[in-house]
């Protein structure tokens, strides 16, 4: 349980993707005049650098070659953005309310979690044609999302001041 590092980045920190090499990690953090990802390498415990992503991002996770950030906005617009320029790419939206991303272990599929307090849903984005192929619901007071390395299961994390939990779901085949 020793502290081994510190790595300073922007703050407030929204949120964090871990790449599937296991030593790089996304940290989306912003404030109110400015929003990035700064890109994490833990082997030397050193920002390798930052993409610029839209002031009120909530969520971002790169594809599995780490080639490309998808970030969610919470008005459900996802931005794909290229690592190595900043450059956006393409933009689709997968409807309002837009709260957490989870990638599919082969990078064709995103799920989006979006929602209110009282009422979440999460999108199934087929990526190659940038639409939701289905809605699944998700529990209330849905707070983020987490994809098993199998991508079977999918995991809502739920909390609230008085209650805590996290919900697996079946993706079937």
């Amino acid at each position: 349980g020793a502290l081994v590092a510190t790595v300073p980045v922007g703050a407030p920190v929204r949120s964090i993707a871990a790449g599937v090499n296991g030593v790089t990690f996304y940290v989306l953090d912003g404030d109110a005049a400015a929003a990035s990802v700064s890109v994490i390498n833990t082997s030397t415990d050193q920002v390798q650098g930052t993409v610029p992503v839209p002031l009120h991002s909530v969520a971002a996770i790169p594809d599995p070659e780490q080639l490309v950030l998808w970030v969610l906005q919470p008005d459900g617009l996802v931005d794909e953005v290229a690592l190595s320029s900043g450059k956006l790419r393409a933009e689709f939206s997968i409807g309002n309310s837009g709260l957490a991303l989870a990638l599919s272990p082969d990078g064709k599929t995103l799920y989006a979690l979006k929602g209110t307090s009282s009422v979440c849903n999460v999108a199934i984005v087929h990526l190659a044609t940038e639409s939701v192929s289905r809605v699944l619901p998700a529990p209330a007071d849905a707070l983020g999302l987490v994809l098993s390395p199998d991508g079977s299961t999918l995991y809502d994390l739920v909390g609230t001041p008085t209650v805590g939990n996290i919900q697996a779901f079946s993706l079937g085949s």
